[in-house]
């Protein structure tokens, strides 16, 4: 198949000239990196396109295919790239002036920096994301536009652990609903966008009661969503990840098992989430199965993001299996394959947070130090309170393997206070659980 595209690209290009060889490069592009098999290929046609738009001087057509290259490389985990050419579709779209391209382009860069675990960033364009939905000229759309800025801009304060903020843009989009020129069935599914966010927080915000009563609505509209489809899977992840705090591992389990229904889709959220409540569950060997064959696959597709999670989630099985230099092993290689792009700061996080805790059990107090150090720096970038809270944590065990109990004892205090009063329960358990075992 990709024999006869690429001899027809050549055909069409030399009978019909640049313009048609860039129209036929860009579909077929397009086509082929939606598919896992052929993603490179696509990319190789999208490069092709977006040097002969270039050449005619068709900047309309360039902005898109800036957007689709990026999206490759985002899917591959090669993040710089992706940000590249995210810059430069955004360069472009300002310079023709098109605000409805800007303000899809401002979306999709707090996307990109959430994904990330850089929520200051993501922040930032979330904010402008937002602006631009407010300034919007299509007086039919305003609505819709606003509707999905205000909980894109929610997610993002979900990530810093702003509550009460998220909540409140949450609460602004879901009073739009009614004033949307869209379907019922489009309602509905609003509705449902709506339910999962507001369930997602309160899993976050240790709500679980709450968060159970937004996630019984995804039953009641289970029919409209298609399997695997963005919101069908956020909806999921999100009440595994409810089930799995209330430590109902088997439940979690079946919840999210309907993600993995097509062989052919390989979320590595989804794996990582699945391969750890099995774990948990005491099933590590079919843990570890499903973990090896989704690293043969993201390694097939050149993926790095796929890749660093499901090191780091190795690492995460072994530990429980009490195997602790297989643990470092993996916690390890998946630091080592984020140094080669744009860093996941969550995985950063969560490999040098463990890596240190490993180092501490064995005495090597200084290469614990090291790693808090790194942990320290990625959470103060990511911006998100957990994350430096869970550092300060750290920190705090830190001086007390060196004998400072005093200094550890009053952080592990100050942490769980702050924890309470930021409505973090997880650290403030965090904190408590390690002061407890002090008395």
């Amino acid at each position: 198949m990709i024999v006869s595209f690429n001899i027809a690209f050549e055909i069409i290009q030399e009978f019909e000239g640049n313009e048609a060889g860039a129209r036929f490069a860009s579909i077929v592009g397009s086509l082929l990196r939606q598919i896992n098999s052929t993603t490179s290929e696509g990319l190789r046609f999208l490069n092709r396109a977006k040097l002969l738009y270039e050449t005619i001087g068709d900047n309309t057509q360039l902005a898109e295919c800036f957007m689709e290259i990026s999206d490759v490389y985002w899917r591959q985990g090669m993040y710089k790239k992706a940000l590249d050419n995210l810059a430069s579709e955004i360069d472009l779209l300002t310079k023709q002036k098109n605000l409805f391209g800007i303000m899809i382009s401002e979306e999709k860069l707090s996307h990109f920096f959430r994904n990330l675990s850089r929520f200051n960033e993501s922040q930032e364009w979330s904010l402008r994301h937002l602006n631009s939905a407010i300034r919007a000229a299509d007086e039919r759309m305003k609505g819709l536009y606003f509707l999905d800025a205000n909980l894109n801009y929610a997610q993002t304060l979900i990530g810093l652990n702003f509550w009460a903020k998220a909540e409140k843009h949450i609460n602004f989009a879901e009073r739009t609903i009614n004033h949307l020129d869209v379907t019922d069935e489009y309602k509905q599914r609003l509705i449902l966008e709506i339910n999962h966010m507001k369930g997602y927080l309160s899993v976050y915000r240790g709500q679980f009661d709450q968060a159970l009563t937004y996630f019984a609505k995804r039953k009641e509209y289970q029919r409209q969503l298609v399997p695997n489809s963005p919101i069908f899977s956020r909806f999921l992840r999100a009440e595994a990840t409810l089930y799995r705090n209330l430590r109902n591992f088997p439940l979690a389990i079946r919840t999210i098992q309907p993600l993995f229904q097509s062989k052919d889709s390989l979320n590595p959220l989804n794996v990582v989430l699945l391969a750890e409540l099995l774990a948990l569950h005491s099933h590590e060997s079919q843990a570890l199965k499903l973990l090896n064959r989704a690293e043969k696959v993201f390694l097939k597709w050149n993926s790095i993001h796929g890749l660093s999670r499901i090191y780091l989630s190795m690492g995460y099985v072994h530990l429980l299996m009490q195997d602790f230099s297989k643990a470092q092993k993996w916690y390890q290689n998946s630091l080592d394959i984020t140094k080669t792009d744009l860093a996941d700061l969550k995985v950063s996080i969560d490999a040098n947070l463990n890596l240190a805790y490993l180092e501490m059990e064995k005495g090597n107090l200084k290469l614990a130090e090291n790693h808090c150090t790194l942990v320290e720096e990625c959470a103060m970038m990511s911006g998100s309170k957990a994350f430096i809270l869970d550092s300060n944590i750290l920190k705090a065990n830190l001086w007390l393997d060196s004998g400072n109990d005093t200094a550890g004892i009053n952080a592990l205090k100050r942490i769980s206070k702050e924890a309470e009063e930021l409505e973090i329960w997880f650290i403030q358990q965090k904190a408590n659980f390690r002061l407890n075992e002090l008395k």
